[in-house]
């Protein structure tokens, strides 16, 4: 895993801040080191031993802990919250992705031999993804409870990463001291990025198809002019713009600018004030009826 890292990083250094990188070479380590504390704390368990199903079952939840504390970092810092039930969802989404790869792996191959029998190894990975697919738009739909890290500095989340990896070595002390020092190294990763930023204001104009919605940051105050659009079972403030919010670590609206009583331009409100806290509002009065 060392290696594989270290020859892409020789190839592209910059793929060290690439999001993609971090969670899965984060979800791998996390999901070997974990499984390695289990597999040396439960080796003489006798039950888990003698029960096979629940031993799969729990062996399943432990590997799903570990990919989701190898991702903590990435996930904290870059999409600022956590699901509090992931460890259960991904008792379903380890084995789909785990088809989807041998799957695809199984279509490259054949595909160089008998193209027919690639086709149908295709289609079957496109099975396992289009399923992923459908499970991760039925959670979203439901809301799952998360943890929102909205507020926390980058050091408070690396110190509480630091503790959470101290918590899984008690069963291997003579990592600790390791572990310690490569928190340190990636904390530097993290952290130098904030030493060398320079504050400025931004400014973003999100894509509600319909409408408009800008956000303007400028030293530690959000200004939301307009939020899109709500109605026939679409809701931009649910799908843009409080995830948009989110990732960038806004935990508040300083300001909300109504330009005009539209539903493309204040449908989206509706939804972000019972989710997130607007201090001001400016409204321009204008006389039409809009729900």
């Amino acid at each position: 895993l060392g290696w594989g890292a270290l020859i892409m990083l020789f190839i592209d250094p910059r793929s060290l801040y690439n999001v993609g990188f971090q969670l899965s070479f984060g979800a791998v380590t996390g999901i070997i080191y974990v499984f390695n504390q289990y597999s040396g704390f439960v080796s003489d368990n006798h039950f888990l031993s003698r029960n096979r199903s629940i031993k799969y079952m729990v062996d399943g939840l432990v590997v799903s802990v570990g990919a989701m504390l190898g991702t903590f970092l990435p996930v904290a810092i870059h999409f600022h919250e956590m699901p509090l039930v992931g460890p259960i969802v991904n008792l379903a989404a380890l084995p789909l992705t785990f088809l989807i790869i041998i799957s695809g792996v199984l279509t490259a191959v054949s595909g160089l031999i008998f193209p027919a029998i690639a086709n149908v190894y295709g289609s079957l990975a496109f099975g396992f993804c289009w399923s992923l697919d459908q499970m991760t738009r039925i959670l979203y739909e439901l809301e799952i409870p998360v943890f929102l890290f909205g507020g926390w500095t980058k050091f408070e989340i690396i110190s509480t990463f630091i503790f959470l990896i101290l918590l899984f070595s008690v069963n291997q002390n003579r990592y600790q001291s390791r572990v310690v020092i490569s928190m340190l190294c990636v904390m530097n990763i993290f952290l130098w990025g904030d030493v060398i930023a320079t504050q400025q204001a931004r400014i973003t104009f999100l894509d509600v198809g319909q409408g408009d919605a800008c956000v303007i940051e400028s030293n530690d105050k959000t200004i939301l002019i307009d939020a899109g659009y709500t109605g026939f079972g679409l809701d931009v403030g649910r799908t843009v713009i409080l995830p948009f919010l989110k990732y960038r670590g806004i935990d508040k609206i300083d300001l909300a600018i109504f330009s005009h009583p539209h539903a493309d331009h204040i449908g989206g409100f509706l939804y972000l004030t019972d989710h997130i806290e607007i201090k001001s509002v400016w409204d321009t009065k204008n006389k039409f009826d809009s729900k």
